[in-house]
């Protein structure tokens, strides 16, 4: 008897159907959880009595029966016997034999098999058995797999023949795979089986579209393909594939083989940590922890597939030293596996690298020959080479029919002879004796352009090889593996940065990677596509020491601090080191962030000459002075010819109040002892200033700690004692503090290298000559740098223009604010802001409210913000100035005049002045919201390199913001922010539009115009502002304050300030087109504010200028169509004719 299964829908798939369910997706009523199997008379029954077998219970249904038929295969009975294989027992059947695969229970596998081997079976269960039977065989037992697939081949229905190819593909199995391709029923796998059959495996990883098909097809192969790629990169030491778009893609692991291997893997990178193999034990590993719980199951595998395990954690074992678990793998693996080639050579692998002189060469060379695979022989005589040179030459020398059986032999040999120091030994003359022997023998085109490259005499043999490279290589994978790293340089030489891109995109070993990524930033064109190798490998493997500060290098020169700082901080996260710790605290410094986290503590217990010198900088940098003081002092005492650390030793120093001269030899002070033969000097410290390391003379004096011995006898004594010091008598003849000696030593040491300058002179009045010729010097080169900034129209960035003057960009806004000869060219900007726009003020913007002293409650109604760095900086430079004014550093300035040396001194009131201004400043920052981060100039464009290069982190950090926030308007005047704002579509506005937004006060909004003409600003009255004074002023309800607001206005508009220079005439242009378009055409509908204004206008220029004053009639009739007259100094005006409007 035998009963047909059909596939009953649980939940009908379309709308009036038995039990439909409209809240399901289309797939979801085509899953399998969606079918329960059933014969056709139950088929129909439940379809047509939907209440007695509602979607409830058929689930439960279907639940129970998969329970009872997987309980029985895993019990190793069979629940056939009674339901006759329908087709639901045999998907639970399918998915249970696929678990016991991806769970790697073998054991599992082979029962349930064994329990469906005497089982009445229909054709479609026999093929399923006969398909399983296949799997269990290639995974764990090939003795009778060939006579499987045979018979396999031979049945008229296969219904799982492609899942068997499949499955040969995966593994890269030719011998399998040959004997059953010709019934594939596939294209797309035929093409892909004859890559692997006629192995071209490599193709397949670097050009897809070698394959037939449609691109729709293709995805069927997805599975296959990922199996392969990942079998392919496990064996070839890749721990990361990419697809067709270049994305990262993970390695396969849902199974337990591929999660095994993976664990060994990761095993290899985390005990590697790329070429800092030290000796550890593997069992301390989470990796090898996990491997280990599947050991039992690995040993069930066939011994084809478990070889890859064995060699693998042999080879890791062997690297970190640990005896323990590479003996455990010796004993674990059985004798048949022990005698396999692979395992043999990574034994021999082994002792070549633990103890080569054990290593018997020509029993080496015999199962090289036999094989002719010569890689145990190469790593032989690399190890050789550093280790027995000598026994390497003589080895080589007495087989030289190497050197004519492999060209990387002569490689060898070079590096022997390089080893030993062959004196008139020419790589190059020697590789040319075997040039015809290799003549198409790309490996030794390779080697002959490597070497040839390191000689300018065979620069016409290097490009002759290149040349011959570049026209012959169309395969990278025909290049020998030890070889990729000499085809880098070579690359690298003739600039072929296109072609090391190209390179970085097949499936490489990761230090090949960083190779190219390394030749491609020293290239500086390419430090993007270096960065983006680099960041690649990082998802791969995080943990490559070395690695997160080679990203570093890319983001810093690209000019990305926030992600440069990330890098720095990855690294350190798992590897504290001294450079790195370096690179983040300078970093920090040029960020302005002075940050006491984990970081600055992990620096402050590394002993080191240039960390102790960062860490006191950013103590001075935040005004710590006396921790400053120390780690300055300690840098010193261990590097005292760091030039600036001597400069900062004195700008701490500067700080230090004066308390008098020291009377007692104590820690602290410096004892000048005398003797009948000289004098020398000697520094008494506390232990803990050196502890961890030995000081060396600084200042010409000995430094020691108060417990040193050789000092006992020097402390508390006063000048005139007479002391022991190194068994010699002597006498105390002056005690000092070591602040002031180490002082005048970096004086001393800066002015010799001419880092400071000293005016010196036989007399006083030749000492002023002197410095009359250094300040002339001194304002010639001022006076050119200011010369460019202002060709430029001031388009130089502010932070360069102020790093060239050798000034704070607080001086510098200064200079250009109240000194500079030539005009600022403000923003003038038409945008329309929005009554929901956000503000963020620039650095130039935050200066000027300042001055203007705007209410701060105005600008936090405004919703202000600015960037990270405009703060930072701003801040840190207000505080060092109130540091200086507080602690007497700036007391004055001296200057040149008509010849004449001149000194200013500060007055309490100036003191007072500044502070108030630089609280003011301060102020305004506190309430501004500033972002978490640091931004870069957002734009990949020719100004990206210039942003980097120059080191625009003000300015490309303020773009970066400006870009982020959409709904913000950047204020600003600055000329090169302008420009940036303009180019990049940015919306932007300047300090006069802002003051008409803030809802100013009329008095004070004609203060602030007064004060920004005051500030050199370059347009000062726009329409805009009249328009805006014009309104408060008609519209103010107080009439004093209406009347004041009036005549401070006529007065300022009528003040020799407004008249001096024909720059101004705009200024009275601006107003009167602004009246022109707001009034009719008659002096009677002109209204008393704007009537006012223009008398007072043509008044007073009338007055000063009569002549340029007539022209300039001529041009506003011109313009205007003004019909007007000057009577006895007095100004008629008749009437006005509006332009045309296309005018």
């Amino acid at each position: 008897m035998s009963s047909i299964g059909v596939a009953a829908h649980i939940c009908a798939a379309s709308p009036g159907g038995p039990r439909y369910d409209p809240s399901m997706t289309v797939d979801e009523r085509k899953s399998i959880e969606n079918c329960i199997w059933m014969c056709e008379t139950h088929a129909r029954l439940i379809d047509t009595d939907v209440v007695s077998y509602p979607r409830e219970r058929l689930l439960q249904m279907k639940k129970t029966a998969e329970e009872r038929t997987r309980k029985a295969l895993e019990e190793g009975r069979s629940s056939f016997n009674f339901i006759e294989s329908s087709g639901f027992e045999i998907a639970v059947t399918k998915e249970i034999l696929e678990e016991s695969i991806k769970e790697g229970n073998y054991s599992k596998l082979k029962n349930i098999l064994n329990s469906l081997e005497h089982v009445t079976k229909t054709a479609e269960l026999q093929d399923l058995y006969d398909y399983y039977k296949i799997v269990y065989s290639f995974y764990c037992d090939r003795t009778e797999l060939i006579q499987m697939l045979e018979y396999y081949k031979s049945k008229s229905k296969k219904r799982y023949i492609n899942d068997v190819i499949e499955l040969f593909i995966s593994f890269n199995s030719i011998e399998y795979l040959s004997i059953i391709i010709e019934q594939c029923s596939i294209n797309e796998l035929k093409s892909l089986a004859g890559y692997i059959l006629n192995k071209n495996l490599n193709k397949i990883f670097i050009n897809e579209k070698d394959f037939d098909g449609q691109t729709s097809q293709k995805i069927v192969l997805g599975g296959v393909l990922h199996r392969l790629a990942t079998n392919y990169a496990l064996e070839n030491g890749i721990t990361a594939l990419k697809d067709g778009d270049g994305n990262i893609v993970s390695l396969y692991f849902d199974e337990f083989y591929y999660k095994q291997k993976l664990l060994l893997s990761n095993l290899g990178q985390e005990v590697y940590k790329f070429y800092s193999v030290k000796e550890q034990k593997l069992s301390d590993y989470l990796e090898y922890q996990q491997f280990e719980k599947g050991l039992e199951s690995i040993k069930l595998l066939a011994p084809q597939m478990q070889l890859g395990f064995w060699a693998k954690l042999l080879s890791i074992a062997s690297a970190v030293n640990d005896k323990f678990i590479y003996e455990k793998v010796e004993i674990e693996c059985n004798e048949s596996l022990r005698a396999n080639e692979l395992i043999q050579r990574t034994i021999l692998l082994n002792r070549i690298d633990k103890n080569i002189e054990s290593v018997d060469f020509n029993e080496l060379r015999k199962l090289c020959d036999s094989t002719s695979d010569y890689t145990l022989v190469h790593a032989f005589f690399n190890k050789a080479t550093s280790v027995i040179p000598n026994m390497a030459e003589k080895i080589i020398n007495s087989h030289r029919y190497f050197l004519t059986t492999d060209c990387l032999f002569l490689d060898d040999y070079i590096k022997i002879k390089q080893a030993r120091n062959a004196s008139n030994f020419s790589p190059v003359k020697f590789l040319l004796e075997y040039r015809t022997m290799y003549e198409n023998n790309l490996d030794f085109h390779i080697l002959l352009a490597f070497y040839s490259a390191k000689n300018k005499k065979f620069l016409k043999t290097f490009q002759k090889e290149a040349k011959w490279i570049n026209e012959n290589l169309k395969d990278y994978y025909l290049v020998s593996s030890i070889l990729l790293d000499k085809l880098i340089v070579i690359y690298n030489k003739t600039n072929c940065n296109y072609k090391l891109i190209e390179l970085s995109k097949i499936i490489l070993p990761i230090h090949f990677r960083m190779h190219i990524a390394g030749c491609l930033f020293n290239s500086n064109e390419f430090k993007t596509e270096a960065k983006n190798i680099y960041e690649d490998i990082k998802k791969e493997n995080s943990h490559i020491i070395g690695l997160n500060r080679c990203l570093f290098a890319c983001y810093y020169d690209l000019g990305d601090m926030t992600s440069a700082k990330k890098c720095l901080c990855d690294e350190l996260d798992f590897h504290i080191n001294n450079e790195d710790l370096c690179n983040l605290l300078t970093l920090r410094l040029e960020t302005k962030e002075l940050v006491f986290d984990k970081y600055f503590e992990q620096a402050k217990e590394i002993v080191d000459a240039k960390v102790f010198h960062l860490i006191g900088v950013t103590y001075l940098e935040a005004k710590k002075c006396e921790e400053a003081k120390i780690y300055l002092m300690k840098s010193l005492l261990m590097n005292p010819n760091d030039l600036d650390c001597l400069n900062a030793f004195m700008s701490v120093s500067l700080t230090t109040k004066d308390n008098g001269n020291p009377n007692i030899a104590e820690a602290g002070v410096t004892v000048t002892l005398k003797k009948e033969k000289g004098i020398i000097k000697v520094s008494l410290h506390s232990d803990s200033l050196i502890v961890g390391f030995r000081p060396t003379k600084l200042a010409n004096s000995f430094h020691y700690g108060e417990s040193d011995k050789s000092v006992e006898d020097i402390f508390y004594r006063k000048v005139g004692d007479r002391i022991q010091f190194r068994n010699k008598e002597y006498e105390i003849i002056a005690i000092a503090w070591t602040d002031a000696v180490i002082f005048n030593y970096s004086m001393h040491k800066l002015v010799e290298s001419k880092r400071a300058y000293a005016i010196r002179g036989n007399s006083v009045e030749d000492g002023i000559n002197n410095l009359i010729k250094w300040l002339e010097e001194r304002k010639a080169h001022l006076d050119d740098i200011l010369k460019i900034y202002n060709n430029s129209n001031g388009c130089v960035p502010i932070s360069m223009f102020s790093s060239k003057l050798g000034k704070k960009i607080l001086e510098t806004y200064c200079f250009i604010f109240y000194e500079n000869n030539k005009r600022l060219r403000n923003l003038e900007s038409n945008i329309k802001v929005e009554p929901n726009n956000e503000f963020i003020l620039s650095f130039d913007a935050i200066y000027l409210l300042a001055i203007l002293d705007v209410d701060l409650e105005l600008l936090k109604q405004k919703n202000c913000k600015t960037s990270l760095m405009t703060k930072r900086i701003m801040l840190a430079e207000v505080n060092e100035f109130i540091h200086d004014y507080k602690n007497g550093a700036n007391v004055g300035q001296i200057f040149l005049k008509d010849k004449t040396v001149y000194r200013s001194e500060n007055t309490q009131e100036y003191k007072r002045g500044q502070l108030n201004f630089f609280n003011r400043l301060k102020r305004i920052l506190d309430i501004l919201e500033t972002p978490i981060e640091q931004y870069s100039y957002p734009y990949k464009n020719n100004l990206t390199t210039f942003f980097a290069k120059e080191k625009l982190q003000l300015e490309g950090d303020l773009i970066g913001y400006a870009n982020q926030c959409h709904n913000a308007v950047l204020v600003n005047d600055d000329p090169f922010i302008s420009n940036m704002i303009n180019l990049h579509c940015l919306k932007g506005i300047g300090m006069n539009k802002f003051l008409t937004l803030l809802g100013l006060d009329v008095l004070k909004h004609l203060e602030c115009v007064k004060m920004l003409a005051q500030l050199n600003f370059g347009n000062y009255i726009t329409k805009e502002v009249y328009r805006s004074i014009k309104d408060l002023i008609v519209t103010e309800k107080d009439e004093e304050k209406q009347k004041n607001a009036v005549n401070l206005f006529v007065d300022f508009l009528t003040s020799k300030f407004l008249t001096e220079g024909s720059d101004n005439w705009k200024y009275n242009n601006n107003i009167v087109q602004e009246i022109m378009r707001s009034n009719n055409i008659s002096t009677d509908t002109t209204d008393w504010f704007d009537y006012l204004v223009i008398r007072a206008i043509t008044y007073n220029y009338s007055r000063e200028y009569p002549e340029e004053f007539k022209k300039y009639l001529e041009y506003v009739k011109k313009r205007f169509r003004v019909k007007s007259y000057i009577k006895d100094g007095e100004v008629i005006i008749e009437t006005y004719m509006a332009d045309d409007e296309s005018e």
